[in-house]
């Protein structure tokens, strides 16, 4: 009977600590949270003339047909906001423009050098009048 309990015990031991191991194995570590970015991607109407914006991830590009003020724009999306350098025929700047919730229009300012406050800059998505 002793030889049994011994058993027993033993093998409550192990199994106890088998199930105490396998628990703390199993735990996956925390998942970093994703970089969220918003979508510009489209065809905008903007104050500047029409735009084409692709995006890859979280990077942008938007291209005006028919520049009045800006050429290019590159740049990070971050979140809802679109950080961006400009090139254009009245010379290269910065810019930045947040997006809306519903994702149908943005708002910001553009600048000339390294400056974001030269002027505004909006658009809301869809066709420039005109080119449909």
């Amino acid at each position: 009977m002793k030889n049994y309990s011994r058993v027993l015990s033993a093998a409550m031991i192990i199994g106890l600590s088998i199930v105490l191991i396998s628990g703390c194995v199993r735990v996956p570590p925390p998942v970093p949270p994703k970089t969220l970015c918003a979508s510009f991607v489209g065809t905008w109407n903007t104050d500047a003339g029409p735009v084409e914006i692709t995006q890859d991830e979280c990077y942008a590009t938007g291209i005006f047909p028919s520049p009045l003020k800006f050429q290019t724009i590159r740049g990070a999306v971050r979140g809802s906001r679109f950080e961006f350098d400009w090139e254009g025929p009245l010379g290269t700047g910065r810019g930045v423009v947040t997006i809306n919730s519903a994702g149908d229009s943005f708002t910001g300012t553009y600048g000339y050098g390294n400056s974001i406050s030269g002027g505004t800059f909006s658009a809301t998505r869809g066709v420039w009048p005109g080119t449909e």
